[in-house]
């Protein structure tokens, strides 16, 4: 049975305090401990809307690690003041495929009342779905999430942002046990990091901006997967930041492996993700089944045991 769904589509709540810039702070008892800078109610089956404040007026994005580039829809830039007219003089990646940008540098952009650091923001001649009757004005990239650590718990419904450490590896609080993930750092502003699914070793990322994880078909043949199983799973049509709509296929694999956890019979998406730096887009059908830190500046993963 087909049913339609996108990436971004989500129930969100209110960000609950602003995001700010990075900033110095004097010696602490804990060099090793973040700060915490923001933290964001995010609803069971979504992703957070954070509300900026662009040339005195509101603007909507959706936070996701997937996204490279912090993007602006065009008409968003337009009704923000930002722009009469502009040239696509540059190409962003996305699912479906590629889509032309123009750039824009605001004066002045801030959060909860507080100036956030200069962003260029990549305007795109797109309109993506909205979150309910909300509309989605553009999506808070890497680019700009790459300068916190990030504490993502969809479980309990938050994500908290907080500024790194002093040290190369931080001091985590939390009150539970963890393992570490090495990952890296590519050259598309994704923290790429080893799993297994079904025996396997493959590569991931975190897409807090996806509502089902997606793998590239390519990888599933190598697990095995035949053309006629997939054919009988269910399809589920997609846009991302390109207007092109894509067909995935649901199917449920054995077991997930990040770190020392297993999830047994996850359900991803199928499609070609044609990416360079990993096989699986990791979201937030996961995400809400694990507590994960994840830490731009350390170039690691920390993956919560159960309680």
């Amino acid at each position: 049975m087909n049913r339609r769904s996108c990436l971004f589509a989500a129930l969100v709540c209110a960000l609950v305090s602003c995001i700010g810039a990075p900033q110095a702070r004097a010696a602490t008892a804990d060099e090793c401990a973040p700060r915490l800078r923001s933290v964001l109610n995010v609803s069971p089956t979504g992703v957070p809307l954070v509300t900026l404040t662009i040339n005195g007026a509101a603007a909507h994005l959706l936070l996701d690690t997937g996204a490279e580039q912090t993007t602006l829809t065009e008409v968003a830039a337009r009704r923000l003041g930002l722009l009469t007219d502009f040239d696509h003089t540059r190409t962003m990646r996305g699912v479906g495929g590629n889509v032309s940008a123009g750039t824009v540098e605001p004066d002045l952009v801030t959060g909860g009342g507080r100036k956030l650091p200069g962003l260029t923001f990549a305007v795109v001649p797109v309109t993506l779905p909205p979150v309910g009757e909300q509309a989605v004005d553009g999506l808070l990239g890497a680019d700009m999430l790459g300068a916190y650590e990030l504490d993502i718990d969809l479980g309990h419904h938050l994500i908290k942002l907080y500024d790194p450490s002093n040290c190369s590896v931080p001091t985590l609080p939390w009150r539970r046990t963890y393992d570490e993930v090495d990952g890296q750092y590519s050259r598309h502003k994704h923290l790429a990091f080893p799993i297994t699914l079904d025996g396997h070793k493959l590569t991931a990322f975190i897409d807090t901006g996806a509502q089902i994880s997606l793998i590239d078909a390519g990888a599933t043949s190598k697990l095995g997967v035949t053309d006629a199983a997939l054919a009988a799973d269910d399809a589920l049509l997609m846009q991302g930041v390109s207007t092109q709509v894509v067909t995935a296929r649901e199917h449920r694999f054995g077991k997930l492996g990040i770190a020392d956890g297993v999830l047994l019979s996850p359900v991803m998406g199928v499609t070609p993700l044609r990416l360079d730096d990993a096989d699986l887009l990791m979201g937030a059908d996961v995400l809400r089944r694990q507590r994960i830190w994840l830490s731009y500046a350390s170039r690691r993963i920390f993956v919560a045991r159960p309680e």
